[in-house]
């Protein structure tokens, strides 16, 4: 059975290689002309004087925290006692029941040591 094209072998080449070179044209001049500024705007985050060390803490210790309830803190407690200690702060968002909303309400309430 015949195909029906309305380009020819070439013109499909040729249209193959100009899209290519597009798309790499883009992808390098695009990078070079965008914003890419880092933000100076960034103020460092203060630590409560009485932040807790996530990676000592008991169960009852994260309970002070804000939105953290018993289960959320077992949680956090069984996570840190299979997988050992955290290395960041950030880290706690691995932990079933921590959210990114809940991280930012606490964020300044816990540090690591």
């Amino acid at each position: 059975m015949k195909r029906l094209t309305y380009f020819s072998k070439t013109s499909r080449i040729l249209i193959s290689k100009l899209l290519i070179l597009f798309l790499f044209s883009l992808s390098v001049f695009g990078c070079a002309y965008g914003d890419n500024k880092v933000p100076t705007d960034i103020t460092p985050i203060k630590i409560a004087p009485d932040a807790i060390n996530i990676n000592s803490a008991s169960a009852a210790d994260f309970e002070r925290l804000p939105n953290i309830g018993p289960k959320i803190s077992r949680k956090i407690v069984a996570h840190r006692t299979k997988f050992g200690k955290f290395r960041r702060v950030e880290n706690i968002l691995l932990v079933d029941g921590i959210s990114e909303t809940r991280f930012r309400k606490m964020r300044s309430l816990i540090k690591i040591e």
